[in-house]
């Protein structure tokens, strides 16, 4: 068959542009219905990328990404300064049971400096369980840097975890749904899901107040390093809601490298950390200086740690509800609606309250 005869026969049917399945997913559908059925035989020549762009009046990028996963699939072939042909011999069966299971794609990124297990590991699992009620595959992909992420345009979706604005711009690009975990990057325009970090911030704070605590030491991460927006909503949610309830802020904030530091300025009687990072160095500076807690201070840290119940000092944390968040974000993603892709869902998290902290007796 002349790729003219076969550009007639795929103009029949335009693209429905009102379909959350994105354009290029839709192209790939009906030409591999085509190809399968024998409406295009095998050996067939396709039209040029231009002429299917200007066809089915999408972007060349669109259908490069159709003719990519067609060819990973098998069913077309590449021919240096000849174009692209269908590919002679198709095992049909192979490719009818394709299109029978979703397959998504989670992209992880990888922080050198991120210690805690419980972040990955219960957002895998709230994800997995959702993909395994409904019956669709979901693969688990990591990269360390913008240069090192590779997407797979075949799939039906992607769930970033923790991503830059550089890869999700990056995913973005491919016109396929995407949900966002435990980011948002707002002029993107994705849906996205992640922990209420103000609410979490003012459990925290509302806790020590009812204990007497008035002065509470802020201890949070170096934001310039870190990839996660978290940490910054954190300390804004601290500065925003420590003076509505009349504690001071002005020199009760740290960085965690200056905590050794400020120990020795303006008393406080509470800490409160932005994260396990955080914690887990705040924990080592305050056995260095031979402070304790609760006797000498009361103690709370963002995120759950490990072991933290079994601790000689059971710590109380504020622990976001990961679980929920992979779930929601699986489900967002099964549902995709491209009207409200630039909703934001807040999981709220809950406050662990253990014995690291204690009313405060006031002499």
């Amino acid at each position: 068959m002349r790729a003219s005869a076969i550009l007639i026969l795929w103009g029949r049917n335009l693209l429905d542009r009102n379909k959350r399945q994105p354009l290029y997913v839709q192209l790939k559908e009906k030409i591999k219905n085509d190809i399968i059925s024998g409406r295009i035989s095998p050996g067939s020549k396709l039209p040029s990328t231009m002429q299917l762009a200007e066809k089915y009046s999408v972007c060349h990028k669109t259908v490069q990404l159709t003719m990519k996963a067609l060819v990973r699939e098998g069913l077309l072939t590449r021919r240096p300064r000849h174009g692209t042909f269908v590919a002679e011999q198709i095992e049909v069966g192979k490719f009818k049971r394709i299109g029978e299971k979703h397959r998504f794609a989670m992209l992880v990124h990888f922080n050198a400096d991120f210690s805690s297990s419980f972040f990955m590991r219960e957002i895998v699992e709230g994800i997995m369980s959702v993909a395994n009620e409904k019956g669709c595959q979901v693969d688990l992909q990591v990269y360390s840097s913008f240069d090192t992420m590779v997407v797979d345009p075949s799939l039906s979706g992607f769930l970033l975890v923790m991503p830059s604005r550089e890869a999700t711009k990056k995913v973005k690009k491919l016109g396929i749904p995407t949900v966002v975990i435990d980011a948002h990057h707002k002029w993107l325009g994705l849906q996205s899901v992640c922990s209420d970090n103000e609410y979490g911030i003012l459990t925290a704070v509302k806790h020590l107040l009812k204990q007497g605590h008035r002065q509470i030491l802020y201890v949070h991460s170096d934001f310039s390093k870190a990839i996660s927006f978290s940490g910054r909503e954190r300390y804004s949610a601290f500065l925003k809601t420590a003076p509505r309830y009349g504690i001071e802020t002005e020199g009760y904030t740290t960085l965690v490298s200056n905590l050794e530091k400020r120990l020795n300025g303006p008393r406080f009687t509470a800490l409160l950390t932005d994260g396990y990072d955080a914690t887990i160095a705040t924990l080592k500076m305050l056995q260095k200086n031979s402070i304790a807690y609760p006797e000498d201070i009361s103690f709370i840290g963002f995120d759950e740690v490990d072991l933290a119940e079994q601790m000689s000092v059971p710590l109380t944390v504020v622990k976001q509800q990961l679980e929920e968040v992979g779930r929601t974000g699986m489900k967002l993603l099964l549902e995709y609606d491209e009207s409200k892709k630039k909703e934001r869902i807040l999981i709220k998290p809950k406050l662990m309250i253990r014995e690291s902290t204690k009313m405060l007796l006031r002499k």
